[in-house]
This record gives structure tokens, sequence and C-alpha cells, in this order.
């Protein structure tokens, strides 16, 4: 083990001890993140609304190691018909029947990837404003002194 990873440990240690777990730290995200949910939602324009109905959580937990991670994208499940967000995201090239007439192209209308740029700043700041608070208020609750 290195100086650095040792040190590094220690931190991962003193940290968990301050009461940052994956449950905490995966409800900051959560709460900080619904921001791009309603940004995508109000990118989108399709006719019928199951697309901007479906974006929202996606449930792959059991998937990943630690509840912290999160997805938002469009559901396909209990009741949600997100399945064609990825060609409002991408578009398409030009179709065309049998016979060769073109049946049109769909321009990418981007909603997430906007919805991502426009947001990330604000997230960022916000998701380490609220750790940061978290860490304070638990090292001043043992006892440490957290004055610069």
């Amino acid at each position: 083990m290195t100086k650095f990873s040792s040190q590094l440990a220690n931190v991962v240690k003193g940290i968990k001890t301050l009461g940052l777990s994956p449950q905490i730290v995966g409800g900051v995200i959560e709460r900080n993140s619904e921001q791009f949910i309603i940004a995508a939602k109000q990118n989108i324009q399709d006719d019928t609304g199951n697309l901007s109905r479906s974006i929202g959580f996606i449930n792959k937990n059991a998937k990943y190691k630690f509840s912290a991670v999160r997805l938002i994208g469009a559901r396909v499940y209990g009741g949600y018909r997100g399945y064609h967000a990825y060609i409002y995201e991408q578009g398409t090239a030009e179709r065309k029947t049998k016979t060769g007439a073109s049946k049109g192209k769909m321009p990418a209308s981007n909603y997430m990837r906007r919805a991502f740029d426009s947001h990330s700043p604000a997230f960022i700041a916000n998701t380490e404003r609220e750790i940061v608070k978290i860490i304070e208020t638990n090292a001043r609750k043992a006892g440490m002194n957290t004055t610069k």
C-alpha cells in the first residue's frame, strides 16, 4: 500500500465515522438530481406526453454495489412508455419506404444532454455544499473543531 493510498484509506474511514454513508450520499444526489428531470421534461415536445411522463429515476440499485448510484432517464417499466426516448435524443436519418418514398427524418432534440449541460454546475455546487454541511455537523457532534 502506498503512502497516498493509506492516507486515502484513513480519510475514507474518517468520513465513515462522521456518518457519511452511501445511503446519505444517495439521498443528497437524488434531491439535487431532480432539477435534471424537470429540465429534461421541459425540453421534450412529444405529442402523447408518454415520453415526458416516463422521465425519472431508473431503479438499477440491485445491479450496482453502492446505493449512491442513481440513473435518470426514460423508464419503460411500471406503466411508463419511454421506449422511444433514444429517437428523440439522437434523432433519425432519412427513412424510406420499400418503394423509395421518403418517410422523413427526425432531428435530434438532445433533451437529456441539454438538461445535463445546463444544470451540472449547480448540481455539483449544491451536492458539495450539502455533503460538507453533513460532515461539519457530524464532526461538531463528535467534538471536532470545524473552524478554519
